[in-house]
């Protein structure tokens, strides 16, 4: 009897229940896929508008940014042109003011480099004679005078750095700002109503404090020598740069002796000066001098007194140095009082 092929009951129902708990699955299964895919969808937008709203912030950003760079960078740039413009009207300012030619400061930058390397112990005193106004008188001449003078005087240098008619109280600050640094002696003539009056100014190395600007006399000059109340004539011209030579070399004198007595203990030269060279000491003794002769007698005495006193303004020297200075001092005032031989001179 042949076999024959067939499904049990059970094969069926299982068959049949796979068949529908299968469909049902795939169902559910496309449903979630479908819900997936919707998500995935819903999330790439989300994320594409929140990169959109990053970018636009980050180029509002960018711009506010860019914004104040540039509000900033015009904002300096006007201040670099305001200051360019306050330097150039300062250096025009400070070219036209500055007393002394502009190729001399390099110069005095060298002498005072040199003078801090020797410690300030050996300096000699820098003069510069400014030029009076409107008097228009040969500086070069004066200066090779005063030039063959010092080399007599020693420890001291006429600076010919002078190039304006610029001689007033300002002019001998504003060199004062730029030769603080070294000692000087600033002498000022200023011609004005028919006479020169002379002021000066002198300080020490490393001075920061204001100078005190001196007035030392006045000079009439003679109306023969005024082609008008502020002009010469070539004669008048002539007599007063030989005087101005002379006053120069004895306030310049006094001082160089001042100071080199009360900062390095050096012994006064002016004395010897006027006794070696007749011609200064001739044309000092004119009566036309006698206010110079009073000045130097005077500014000596006044060395010699303040040496003579205990408490004599120097904490170089030693007390026994002091009255040797003192000493020195005073000889050197008795000589120019021989040397003068003025009875009225003596007496003061």
């Amino acid at each position: 009897m042949g076999t024959e092929a067939y499904f049990s009951p059970y094969m069926l129902i299982t068959s049949a229940l796979q068949t529908v708990f299968g469909f049902d699955r795939r169902s559910e299964q496309d449903k979630q896929a479908d819900i997936s895919q919707k998500f995935q969808i819903e999330l790439r937008n989300a994320k594409e508008d929140f990169q959109d709203e990053l970018e636009a912030e980050k180029i509002a950003s960018m711009r506010a940014k860019m914004a104040v760079a540039r509000k900033y960078r015009a904002e300096e740039k006007f201040a670099q042109s305001v200051l360019q413009h306050r330097t150039e009207e300062l250096k025009a300012f400070f070219i036209k003011s500055l007393p002394i030619q502009q190729q001399a400061i390099p110069i005095l930058l060298d002498i005072a480099q040199n003078y801090k390397q020797q410690e300030y112990s050996n300096c000699p005193l820098n003069v510069v004679l400014l030029h009076t106004k409107q008097a228009s008188l040969n500086y070069n001449d004066i200066c090779n005078d005063l030039d063959r003078n010092g080399q007599f005087i020693g420890n001291i240098e006429y600076r010919r750095w002078c190039d304006k008619d610029i001689a007033h109280n300002s002019a001998i600050l504003n060199l004062h700002a730029i030769m603080g640094n070294i000692p000087t002696l600033v002498i000022s003539p200023n011609f004005q109503g028919g006479a020169i009056h002379f002021t000066a100014s002198m300080w020490d190395a490393q001075s920061d404090v204001k100078p005190l600007i001196r007035p030392l006399f006045s000079i009439p000059c003679p109306t023969n020598y005024l082609a008008s109340p502020q002009s010469f004539t070539d004669e008048g011209k002539k007599a007063i740069e030989g005087r101005m030579t002379l006053i120069s070399t004895i306030v310049s004198g006094c001082a160089r002796d001042s100071y080199m007595l009360m900062t390095q203990g050096r012994t006064p030269t002016l004395p010897q000066l006027l006794q070696n060279n007749e011609t200064i000491l001739n044309n000092l003794l004119k009566d036309e001098n006698k206010e110079i002769c009073s000045f130097m007698v005077k500014e000596y005495k006044t060395m010699s007194q303040l040496l003579e006193k205990a408490d004599c303004p120097t904490h170089l020297f030693s007390v026994e140095e002091i009255k040797k200075m003192g000493l020195i001092a005073d000889q050197a005032s008795k000589e120019l009082k021989y040397l003068i031989h003025n009875d009225n001179l003596l007496s003061e």
